[in-house]
């Protein structure tokens, strides 16, 4: 609806590469969640999420080209998965040892 109706709002996906604990190479074809907004006619960027500067920059410019009454935008945030899933998830059946540390 947003890209139909050319609503002015921004969709802000934080990617940690895990969908509660299956890995995104295990759920989807397109693992780049970005490209698939092409279909909806977002416009959608990849940055990382690890970044201030670039997520500032990235998200700038998606509220400056809401205003001017472009339409929604899409910003993937790459980053690392930092904890479990839940409290009681410590990542290690699902994560390496490295990806843990």
């Amino acid at each position: 609806m947003a890209g139909l109706w050319k609503l002015p709002i921004i969709f802000l996906c934080e990617n940690n590469l895990y969908a509660e604990m299956t890995p995104l190479t295990r759920s989807a074809p397109i693992n780049e969640i970005h490209k698939r907004m092409s279909a909806y006619g977002i416009s959608s960027s990849r940055i990382d999420g690890n970044e201030v500067v670039a997520v500032y920059g990235a998200v700038s410019a998606a509220v400056a080209k809401g205003r001017r009454g472009g339409g929604p935008s899409f910003v993937e945030a790459m980053t690392c998965r930092t904890c479990g899933h839940y409290q009681n998830d410590p990542g290690t059946a699902y994560r390496t040892k490295k990806q843990v540390d």
